[in-house]
């Protein structure tokens, strides 16, 4: 099993885990019920991953309209994983940081790479810039 996408919550993963279902690739969700019990550990374990058979992952990325792979998108520059998923700071961070006076400062997209555990800014061409949320 290769993971195609990753969510902050499992709320997040059902629909495009049930687009890939009815379009007959097996899919399943990692760590959803951990974050179930216990949301704040979503960036601590990675967010919930959506998993698809390795054979059906250029196909799984394709429905959900993911760059592919190949062309290195959110491919990790150090070494070379394509398990990267996107980090921008949310909202419950910003609101912490604003009730305690913390000056939230310009945000940057970072790409976190789940494998060696590194982070990189992504580059124009790494991501599709009319994804949404850009």
């Amino acid at each position: 099993m290769r993971t195609v996408a990753t969510y902050s919550m499992p709320s997040e993963a059902l629909a495009p885990m049930s687009r890939l279902q009815s379009a007959g690739i097996a899919a399943n969700l990692r760590d959803d019920a951990t974050l179930q019990m216990n949301w704040m550990w979503s960036n601590a374990i990675g967010g919930v991953k959506l998993e698809v058979p390795d054979e059906d992952f250029a196909s799984a990325r394709e429905l959900l309209g993911l760059a592919p792979s190949a062309a290195g998108a959110l491919q990790c520059p150090y070494c070379g994983s394509t398990d990267v998923s996107i980090r921008t700071l949310n909202r419950f961070t910003a609101l912490s940081l604003l009730l305690v006076g913390a000056p939230l400062g310009p945000q940057r997209t970072r790409a976190e790479c789940q494998a060696c555990g590194r982070s990189h800014t992504p580059t124009l061409d790494e991501h599709d810039a009319d994804a949404p949320g850009r």
